[in-house]
């Protein structure tokens, strides 16, 4: 019960690290197979392998009930299935002196490194850390970086140089140089994707199945833009100046209403200025055309609409009344 008790507070520390930890964070599962020794031996060389990964802020991955992995293959698969980065997988082995901890980082994109510990005065916990934190160490300066794969909508199947790595959206640490990503939609054509992964750091590729199923063909002709031509504002400035001048007689006329242009002594004033037809029909006309000067400025009628790609181009003007 007190064994119990402690493993489940290391779970909790653990829990609380990852959540502090990055969101780039690594995961990782524990693999104890279970060899012939004291079932007290292999807890204490999980929790040690716990201890380590919580350290290091890597994220645990639960280990799935009844599958026992004691070989590297195996804890590869595991890994990948599980949606981790990498399997440690920790043995309790005999040697000619006592006992030692084999730890063994295996990476599920395959590659693995291993480091052993001897177990002095029955100290398998301290062993099986010694043996783990030097094949972290080992693993971190290998060249390997991650590789994260999306896909809109999520839940495509990913292929890691022709390797299943699961659903998307997954995260994989892989060895930096040139990686095969193949994604394929349910229901939809996969689609494949040259990486070059560095070391140490992270490369992203995204699927967009909607984009790439359904999408039309881009228009060869390129984009169109339709804005007002500028002959809406020269027509519009020329009625507009027109209708001032042709206004400036008629209200000339009317600002002279009644004054005398032609006197005779003796007999008067003959002639007098008066607002006629003439006067008349110059003040609608400047009117008129003051008014479609406004009309055309606001309205714009006259558009061009311009036409560019890598295929075509042209421009096209026309009017609406």
């Amino acid at each position: 019960m007190l064994r119990a008790m402690r493993l489940l507070t290391l779970i909790g520390v653990f829990v609380i690290a990852s959540a502090a930890a990055p969101a780039a964070a690594q995961s990782a599962l524990v693999i104890v197979p279970d060899a012939r020794v004291e079932a007290v031996t292999l807890e204490r060389a999980r929790a040690a392998g716990i201890e380590v990964l919580a350290e290091r802020g890597i994220r645990l991955v639960p280990t799935p009930d009844g599958e026992p992995c004691e070989e590297a293959d195996c804890a590869a698969a595991l890994a990948g299935s599980a949606g981790a980065d990498f399997a440690a997988l920790l043995r309790v082995e005999p040697t000619e002196e006592g006992r030692q901890v084999r730890a063994v980082v295996i990476g599920a994109g395959g590659g693995s490194v291993e480091e052993t510990a001897a177990v002095e005065d029955g100290a398998v916990r301290s062993a099986a850390r010694v043996a783990l934190e030097a094949a972290l160490d080992r693993r971190g300066g290998d060249g390997r970086g991650f590789l994260l794969v999306r896909s809109a909508p999520p839940g495509a199947r990913v292929e890691i140089d022709g390797r299943d790595a699961g659903f998307a959206p997954l995260r994989r640490m892989v060895g930096a140089g040139a990686h095969r990503v193949r994604i394929t939609p349910e229901g939809g054509e996969p689609s494949e994707h040259e990486v070059e992964v560095t070391a140490g750091e992270e490369i992203s590729v995204t699927a967009d199945a909607a984009s790439e199923i359904d999408a039309p063909p881009p228009d060869p002709a390129g984009p169109t833009r339709t804005e007002p031509s500028l002959w809406n504002w020269l027509i519009g400035g020329a009625l507009a100046l027109g209708g001032i001048i042709t206004l400036l007689s008629p209200l000339q006329t009317i600002s002279q209403q009644g004054q005398c242009v032609d006197e005779i002594e003796d007999v008067g004033c003959v002639e007098r200025v008066q607002f006629g037809a003439q006067s008349g029909v110059l003040m609608g006309i400047g009117v008129s055309a003051i008014i479609a000067a406004i009309v055309v400025d606001a309205v714009a009628p006259l558009r061009v609409e311009v036409t560019a790609g890598p295929d075509a181009a042209g421009v096209r003007v026309e009017g609406r009344f």
